[in-house]
């Protein structure tokens, strides 16, 4: 408001009193120019202007993405059967042997597995063996705990054992 009356003063010469600011600060118009920016018309304009250029940058970056994305999968529904018919070796008269090549397992890996397996199938032999130690322990220790006799199923190393007073029989080879 001080700018306005001072530049009222200088367009008038006049000095105006402080009553004379206050009565003339009331008046409606006084306020309506006080109160109106005098650039609002120009920030508008600024604000639609950034505005659009902001959401056309945006859609145009994304217009550039769709228009690789297409001619990728364009190039890509082209030529990949063929890139894969050709890589694959699967268009000459012997198709059926090479795709039983393709699909056959690595020898190291047979090898491997072959290993595997037989390990597993000790390691069941094994554990079939000392489930079957164990019940033979368990079912004597029951009879000879009925006889009023004692059952160590375990040797002096700590390894369990079937034997029962002299009993070598093992039944695990």
């Amino acid at each position: 408001m001080k700018i306005y009356f001072n530049e009222l003063q200088g367009e008038t010469g006049k000095e105006l009193s402080i009553n004379e600011r206050e009565a003339q600060a009331k008046k409606e118009l006084v306020k309506s120019l006080l109160l109106r920016d005098p650039y609002d018309r120009e920030v508008g304009f600024i604000t639609q202007i950034s505005a659009y250029y902001e959401l056309a940058s945006i859609r145009f970056q994304e217009s550039i993405c769709m228009r690789i994305e297409s001619q990728l999968f364009k190039a890509l529904k082209e030529e990949l059967f063929d890139e894969l018919e050709g890589g694959l070796q699967i268009t000459d008269e012997k198709v059926h042997e090479r795709c039983v090549q393709l699909l056959a397992e690595d020898s190291e890996r047979k090898v491997h597995r072959v290993k595997l397996e037989e390990q597993k199938a000790a390691l069941l032999a094994g554990r079939k063996c000392l489930l079957d130690l164990d019940r033979k322990c368990h079912d004597r220790s029951e009879s000879h705990t009925a006889n009023g006799t004692s059952v160590n199923c375990f040797d002096s190393f700590g390894n369990g054992s079937a034997y029962v007073n002299g009993d070598t029989e093992m039944g695990c080879a």
